[in-house]
């Protein structure tokens, strides 16, 4: 064999090398794609939809929450001076 021949068989093998990995790759993205981003929401989106949500949930319940709690303060105070507590 000639160096010719060695160095267009060593770069055959090395294509084919690469063309493993580009099949490899494409089923990863294949595998990935559903969980991430394919216009449709995976499950990390929907996770954290959910999570956004719950927070706007705790975050109303709060202010509800406070509100009847100042009401109560104010209905309290305005009793107890009236009182003379």
């Amino acid at each position: 064999m000639d160096a010719q021949t060695l160095i267009l068989n060593k770069l055959d093998s090395i294509d084919r090398k690469i063309d493993r990995f580009n099949q490899r790759i494409s089923t990863l993205e294949a595998t990935v794609e559903p969980l991430f981003d394919n216009g449709q929401p995976g499950r990390m989106t929907k996770a954290e939809d959910r999570i956004t949500a719950l927070e706007r949930t705790n975050w109303r319940e709060r202010g509800f929450f406070g509100a009847i709690i100042l009401f109560l303060e104010i209905g309290y105070h305005l009793i107890a001076k009236k009182i003379g507590f």
